[in-house]
């Protein structure tokens, strides 16, 4: 009796395991696990908005090819002109056909005669240059249509190879979601989705437009900082061959440019980064970034570190695509060909240009 008792327990006990890892795998989802959920779905809409980018990319740098390759054997047909005519003056040269034209001029009657003839042969000799100029110019026409095509079909692949990249990326990142999704209680999860369809709605049309108008109007606004060292607060912001300006006298810079923009914009400076957080009614956005001194053009490149709003982190695709299409870049030689730029820091609230006279151009 007992040992049948001993084996009723354990046999309860045994179900309730599984009865219980059962219902910790469909239990509902945790604050945490639905952030994470949803910080993939975030990831999955700026992948596929990367994916239509380099689709429609793909799409023009093919017709540049299709372009170029019809240059190609139009330009083909010119050299092949171009080499028949040279191929004759050449001819002609090595014959002694155009050495023996020169002693016309001797059977001339006059010397009236003599200097039409000479003009004349003048005028032939020339234009036995051209024709052979033009071969030459038509031939380097084509190597150059050439290395071009060669170069648009390595950015092809390139598209095409970032494009399979992100496509797997997406399509595996999609897969993890939708089967964590199968983990939930269908309530739970019907409440998840109609999150993340949220989220992707706001992202289009409320995130991306809003972080495309500060970045527009930042890249608009850097180039004026300029006037801060043509006018009268010369003194103020030029310390020898250093410019340098505060994180709030920056804000109240461009607040004055742009007040409905910057109003809403606020700029710091710390820790190498140049730092901005805005407000637009339901979105928090915050752009962090640094400048570095690049040659060859001279000049201040600003590159994205982290892109994020109401603490959603954006994906690597999106902070790309910011840099790409919106010129934060800045040349001090562009506004003040004495200078260049020659260190930038931005620390303890200062942004500080050290500069250096421009090497003077043979």
């Amino acid at each position: 009796m007992t040992k049948l008792l001993r084996n009723a327990l354990l046999t309860y006990f045994c179900v309730f395991l599984c009865v219980y890892s059962a219902a910790q795998c469909f239990a509902d989802p945790t604050l945490d696990e639905t952030k994470k959920l949803l910080q993939k779905s975030l990831t999955i809409v700026q992948l596929d908005q990367e994916i239509a980018r380099l689709s429609d990319q793909d799409v023009k740098v093919s017709a540049q090819i299709d372009d170029t390759q019809l240059k190609l054997v139009q330009q083909d047909t010119q050299v092949v002109s171009a080499r028949e005519h040279a191929g004759k003056v050449l001819r002609a040269y090595y014959m002694g056909d155009r050495a023996s034209i020169w002693t016309l001029i001797f059977s001339a009657k006059s010397f009236s005669d003599a200097l039409d003839m000479y003009e004349y042969l003048d005028r032939i000799v020339a234009n036995d240059h051209t024709s052979l100029e033009a071969y030459v110019a038509s031939y380097k026409q084509l190597q150059d249509l050439q290395k071009q095509l060669a170069t648009i079909q390595t950015d092809l692949r390139e598209v095409k190879a970032a494009f399979i990249t992100q496509r797997d990326h997406n399509i595996a990142l999609q897969k993890e979601v939708d089967d964590q999704l199968k983990q939930i209680p269908q309530d739970q999860a019907q409440i998840i989705l109609a999150k993340i369809e949220e989220l992707k709605a706001t992202f289009k049309e409320k995130v991306v437009p809003l972080f495309e108008k500060y970045f527009k109007g930042i890249a608009e606004a850097m180039p004026q900082l300029v006037e801060l060292v043509q006018g009268k607060e010369q003194a103020k912001y030029m310390n020898g061959l250093s410019f340098q300006i505060s994180d709030q006298d920056l804000t109240q810079f461009f607040r004055s440019k742009n007040p409905e923009l910057f109003n809403h914009l606020e700029f710091k400076f710390q820790n190498g980064q140049y730092s901005v957080v805005g407000q637009d009614g339901d979105i928090k956005a915050s752009i962090k970034g640094h400048y570095i001194v690049e040659e060859n053009p001279n000049r201040l490149q600003f590159h994205v570190d982290d892109l994020g709003y109401n603490d959603n982190a954006l994906d690597e695709t999106t902070k790309r695509y910011m840099e790409e299409r919106f010129n934060l870049s800045f040349s001090v030689e562009d506004h003040m060909p004495a200078f260049q730029a020659k260190e930038v820091t931005t620390d303890n609230g200062l942004l500080i240009i050290k500069l250096k006279l421009t090497p003077k151009k043979n």
